[in-house]
C-alpha cells in the first residue's frame, strides 16, 4: 500500500459524511488499489460508525478501514493511532472538515509516484478561506520539488501547523517515541520538526485543500481558556517558543533567527486582534499576557517599547483606530 488517507474524527458525522463522499468519488475515478481510507474514531457517540459503515458497504472496491477507540484518548493520541494503524508507506492526515478540490488525490498521488522513497515528509499547499469568503493561497511562491529538510521552513515557515497539509512517511513516524508530544495538540508539527532534518521534503505547490477559517470572534467564542490564558494567545506564545528552540533540534541559528523575527511581527498583530475580539480585558488579564510574552522575549527593547504598551492600552483605543480606518476608506 502506497498511501493511507487517515481521518481522525470525533462527533462530526455530518462533516465526515461529506469528506468520505468526496474521497470515495475521487478514488473510484482513479481506479487504484494502493490507496487506503482509514477513519480513526475517537469514541464518537453520534452517527460516525454508521457513516463509515455506509461507505465501506457502498464502495467495496476501495480499501477502507475503520477503528473506534474504547474511550476518548485526546487529539494527539488519536492522530498517533492514524499512523500506528496505517499499513502503507505514507500517511496523509486529513481533517474531516477541510475541503478537497476534485483533483486533490490525483495531484497528490501523482507527485508521490514520481518521488516515492525519496522523502520522509510532504507538505501540500492549501487555500485559506476567511469568514468573509476571501481566499488566499497560503504559500504562493513555492514550487513543486524536493527540498533539503533543513530548508523547509524557509519555504513554508510554519504553514504545516495545518494538519491536513501533512503527509508522513510511516516508518519515520514509528521510529520515534512520540508519547512526549501527547496532549500538546501539535503532535504533527512536533514530529515533523524532529524527522524533517533527517531527509528530504516533498513540496506540492498546487493548493488542493481549502481551510475554512472562522472569524476571530467566532473562534475565540468557541474555545476554552487554558491555564487562565486565552487559547489563541497561548497558542501563539507556544509558536514563539517553538521557533526559539529550533537550534536544539539541529536547525541552523540563521533559520531560528529568521522565524523569531517573523514571530515578532505576529506578536503585534496577535495582541491587537486579541484586544479587538475578546470582551474580557481586565488588568489581571493584561498582566498575565504581558508576563507570558516576556517569558519569550523575542527582543527586549521591542518588548518594552512596542509590545508592552500595546498590551496595556485599553480596548477602546483599538476600537477607535478600527473605526477611524473604516471612516477614512
Amino acid at each position: 500500500m502506497l498511501l493511507t488517507i487517515a481521518i481522525p474524527t470525533f462527533n462530526r458525522a455530518e462533516k465526515l459524511d461529506l469528506q468520505l463522499k468526496n474521497i470515495c468519488d475521487q478514488l473510484i475515478e482513479l481506479k487504484r488499489d494502493d490507496i487506503c481510507i482509514l477513519v480513526q474514531d475517537n469514541h464518537s457517540d453520534d452517527q460516525t460508525t454508521e457513516i463509515s459503515n455506509k461507505y465501506m458497504s457502498k464502495f467495496e472496491s476501495i480499501d477502507f478501514v475503520y477503528f473506534r477507540n474504547e474511550s476518548n484518548l485526546g487529539f494527539d493520541r488519536n492522530v498517533n493511532l492514524c499512523l500506528t494503524n496505517s499499513k502503507s508507506k505514507y500517511t496523509w492526515i486529513l481533517s474531516d472538515d477541510d475541503d478537497l478540490n476534485s483533483n486533490a488525490i490525483l495531484t497528490i498521488i501523482s507527485e508521490i509516484d514520481r518521488n516515492v522513497g525519496k522523502f520522509n515528509f510532504a507538505f501540500i499547499n492549501y487555500i485559506v478561506r476567511s469568514s468573509e469568503g476571501v481566499c488566499a493561497n497560503k504559500c504562493p511562491n513555492i514550487k513543486t520539488k524536493l527540498v533539503n529538510g533543513m530548508n523547509l521552513l524557509y519555504e513554508i515557515e510554519l504553514s504545516h501547523s495545518f494538519i491536513s497539509s501533512c503527509i508522513f512517511e510511516v516508518k519515520s513516524w514509528l521510529n520515534k517515541d512520540v508519547s512526549e508530544y501527547f496532549d500538546s495538540l501539535w503532535i504533527h508539527l512536533l514530529v515533523a520538526r524532529d524527522i524533517v532534518p533527517n531527509g528530504k521534503t516533498l513540496l506540492i505547490s498546487e493548493p488542493v485543500i481549502t481551510m475554512n477559517m472562522p472569524s476571530l470572534e467566532e473562534s475565540r467564542d468557541s474555545v476554552i481558556y487554558e491555564d487562565k490564558l486565552e487559547f489563541y494567545t497561548n497558542a501563539h506564545i507556544r509558536i514563539s517558543k517553538f521557533c526559539h528552540e529550533l537550534d536544539n533540534y539541529g536547525y541552523s541559528n540563521d533559520l531560528k533567527q529568521y522565524l523569531v523575527n517573523k514571530c515578532r511581527d505576529y506578536d503585534r498583530r496577535q495582541v491587537i486582534n486579541y484586544k479587538l475580539t475578546v470582551e474580557r480585558n481586565s488588568f489581571k488579564d493584561m498582566v498575565r499576557i504581558a508576563k507570558a510574552y516576556y517569558s519569550v522575549k523575542n527582543n527586549t527593547w521591542s518588548y518594552f517599547l512596542v509590545l508592552l504598551p500595546l498590551i496595556l492600552l485599553p480596548r477602546e483605543f483599538f476600537k477607535a483606530l478600527k473605526w477611524l480606518k473604516y471612516v477614512l476608506k
